[in-house]
């Protein structure tokens, strides 16, 4: 988490470069990926990082919103809320199939399996 912490310490301020729109790298972006490290070890905050993530993200990137809706999933089940995870996979393996992401669709199965 430290190292997250340095990173959002270093991040430009103001508006994305325009010169290189193929990779997106801002505070949203950064609270992704740190929203992923806190569901993978199974943090509480795990919850709130990703929420607030997902509140702020720019609509067009529907590959990071599937991210962030399975690692809710992930969340909710680390802290054994299995109503709240069977919510965030249903949501989360309709947006991984229409992008066609089998890789949140492989984690998406994972997690339905761990809640039967």
């Amino acid at each position: 988490m430290r190292a997250f912490d340095r990173a959002a310490a270093l991040l430009p301020s103001g508006l994305p470069d325009e010169h290189r729109p193929d990779v997106a790298l801002d505070a949203v972006h950064l609270a992704r990926w740190r929203g992923h490290a806190l569901a993978r070890i199974g943090e509480p905050q795990a919850v709130h990082v990703p929420e607030a993530a997902l509140n702020s993200l720019d609509p067009t990137f529907a590959r990071a919103e599937a991210g962030l809706k399975v690692d809710l999933a992930a969340a909710f089940v680390a802290r054994q809320q299995p109503e709240e995870a069977r919510e965030h996979i249903t949501k989360a393996r309709l947006l991984a199939t229409e992008i066609g992401s089998t890789r949140q669709l492989r984690r998406l199965t994972r997690l339905q399996n761990s809640l039967t």
